[in-house]
């Protein structure tokens, strides 16, 4: 069975509603001219790492599956959106339609599960990312109850230690030393990134508009992938514009790439909404990222969904037709390899990836895996 997308969308200028709404109003005096330095763009940023022989990821044997034939409500996946690989091979997977983690052995075993829709202590509203602490804790971000919760993976548990309000939607989210990252477009300084402190509390706005003059059109494309790189202070952004931009921890960019041959949906502004039209004609086709994992030190894995539109008129579909990836360097952005023979991953640690698949039916695996020239 394929996904089937609709043919267009009206969005809300804003997080977690559909329709059309009123965009933010922002005032005149406090729109901000920016410049964009275009010769970051140039080929002199090649080095000679990214000229070398093409790489390709190459997957070893499979650890396990979960999810699959699944004998219980407690083993079965509803829609995966974030995983989480732990250092000794557990995992913990954030289903976002069934409210709750998922906690797994190293060997695909059911720990336990955390949370059920709701507002209260150990509930959940709406997904909103997770990450790794440096003191091995997990940080679970929810949007709707706008609060991060704070767990410990124990041997068989995830136990609570502490939630705390963080009034943000930003989504996705990852962690640097000693802020959090994530995509949120803020109108009324123009800038794409949000940095929180670690408790939540103070917060700064990073990143350049990906659409000139347009807050309506920034707000849709300011969705994507985000991937922190700790030991560099940077953070890696792919937008679904196919843009590829890496910031410095005080904001300014350290290198910026037009991916190549990115077919992106189309985006227009009617009235206070925006349209939104995947795959849209003449091409019937286009791509959206989906994901952004490390490889290594010095490589990036981004993955993308292809989606392709069959029929014509009003009755015509928007299916998956598979997932592109792109080995990426992080020392400029630069494209090493390209393949569609890859799962989804979630999260890629040592040698050991998490992959998710939504056909025939939802499922995690733990897959080994490496990465060779071809």
């Amino acid at each position: 069975m394929a996904w089937k997308f609709p043919t267009v969308c009206c969005i809300a200028l804003g997080f977690g509603g559909a329709g059309c709404s009123q965009p933010e109003e922002v005032p005149t005096s406090q729109l901000i001219d920016i410049v964009v330095d275009k010769s970051i763009d140039e080929d002199s940023l090649w080095t000679a790492a990214a000229k070398r022989a093409g790489l390709r990821v190459v997957l070893g044997s499979s650890e396990y599956q979960f999810g699959h034939a699944a004998a219980s409500d407690g083993a079965e996946l509803g829609v995966v959106d974030f995983g989480v690989l732990l250092g000794d091979g557990r995992a913990v997977i954030s289903d976002f339609s069934k409210h709750r983690l998922v906690y797994l052995s190293p060997r695909g075993e059911l720990l336990s599960l955390f949370g059920r829709r709701g507002e209260g202590p150990g509930e959940i509203g709406q997904a909103g990312g997770m990450y790794l602490q440096a003191d091995g804790n997990l940080v679970f971000r929810d949007n709707q109850l706008q609060r991060a919760t704070v767990l410990t993976p124990a041997e068989n548990s995830l136990d609570l230690r502490r939630s705390y309000p963080v009034a943000s939607y930003a989504r996705p989210i990852c962690a640097l030393a000693d802020v959090t990252v994530g995509v949120r477009y803020r109108p009324q300084v123009q800038r794409t990134i949000e940095t929180r402190s670690l408790d939540g509390k103070r917060v700064n706005y990073i990143g350049l508009p990906l659409f000139k003059a347009t807050n309506n059109l920034n707000v849709i494309a300011t969705n994507g992938s985000l991937l922190c790189l700790p030991d560099k202070a940077q953070v890696v952004f792919a937008a679904q514009t196919g843009d590829l931009l890496a910031y410095r921890r005080d904001g300014s960019v350290a290198w910026r790439r037009k991916l190549a041959d990115f077919v992106p949906s189309q985006v227009k502004e009617v009235g206070s909404g925006v349209l939104l039209t995947a795959a849209p004609p003449p091409l019937n086709r286009s791509v959206t990222v989906r994901a952004l994992v490390r490889l290594d030190s010095i490589t990036a894995l981004l993955q993308m969904v292809m989606l392709v539109r069959r029929g014509e008129g009003k009755t015509s579909v928007v299916e998956r037709s598979g997932i592109e990836s792109r080995i990426i360097a992080l020392e400029d952005g630069a494209e090493l390899g390209r393949q569609t023979d890859l799962p989804l991953m979630l999260d890629v640690r040592d040698g050991m990836a998490l992959t998710y698949a939504e056909e025939p039916e939802p499922m995690v695996g733990l897959v080994r895996l490496r990465l060779m020239p071809r």
